[in-house]
């Protein structure tokens, strides 16, 4: 899914329901809101691509229970706050790009190993 915008406001908390989703593009849709925190359901996730839009609110702590997930990309949004810990528990992650955002912290190093791209500078990260 992605690239349609056919959402009008934020990422639907239902899609916390859809068990056996893989690949989540939401990206160019312009979606607003927050990052439901109901995502950290989806065990089957291998990618999550959700950049360029105006999410705001900070990276929900348990899209850290996505231990499947390979791909993150929440680049170019309007998120904020610290960087969750539980980011750290993603140790297939390969691809992890959060520039153009307002967050702030560090990646946890039990990722870090495995990272192939990382994306983390931009004016507003430290």
């Amino acid at each position: 899914m992605g690239y349609y915008k056919v959402f009008e406001g934020g990422i639907p908390r239902e899609f916390g329901k859809l068990v056996n989703l893989v690949h989540m593009d939401l990206s160019l849709c312009e979606l607003e809101g927050p990052i439901p925190p109901e995502l950290g359901n989806l065990q089957s996730l291998n990618t999550i691509f959700i950049h360029i839009n105006r999410l705001s609110s900070s990276i929900p702590k348990q899209l850290g229970n996505l231990t499947s997930l390979v791909n993150l990309d929440l680049s170019a949004n309007l998120l904020s706050g610290e960087i969750p810990n539980e980011l750290g528990n993603l140790n297939r992650l390969k691809l992890l790009n959060i520039f153009m955002n307002r967050l702030h912290g560090s990646i946890v190093t039990p990722c870090v190993p495995k990272l192939l791209t990382i994306g983390m500078s931009s004016p507003y990260t430290n």
